[in-house]
């Protein structure tokens, strides 16, 4: 029971993690075609630091996913309290409400974003080394 539950939750991480991946496809396609994916007030300089930030997660996503010892677990504690800190400010201080955003798209966006901080945390704090 407890083995394939364990089973379960590996094909769940690996599921997520080609979803991320599929994600980050279409999002560097839109870039390239220069579509309007960030607001406004975001300037290159985020824009750069959130996409290096984004594929370091994905990094200790695939880490977490596939057990893969990638860095240290110092790196990933520190990398997972400055991703949710960086989170939580352009939450905060970037994000400006349109009429076409609502609390129905920041809870789907917060749904599809939350397994990728689970696994930080677990890669971080629970991960066998």
């Amino acid at each position: 029971m407890i083995a394939k539950r364990g089973k379960a939750i590996d094909r769940f991480w690996r599921i997520y993690f080609w979803i991320i991946i599929i994600f980050w496809i279409i999002i560097i396609e839109a870039l390239i075609s220069d579509k309007k994916i960030w607001p406004e007030t975001c300037t290159t300089y985020f824009k750069s630091i959130a996409m290096g930030l984004y594929v370091a997660a994905t990094i200790g996503l695939f880490g977490h996913t596939y057990k893969k010892n990638i860095f240290g677990p110092s790196f990933w504690k520190i990398f997972f309290f400055f991703l949710l800190f960086w989170e939580l400010n352009a939450a905060l201080f970037l994000s400006q409400p349109t009429p076409e955003t609502s609390i129905f798209s920041y809870c789907i966006g917060f749904i599809f974003i939350f397994p990728l901080y689970t696994a930080l945390f677990l890669y971080a704090f629970k991960f066998k080394r």
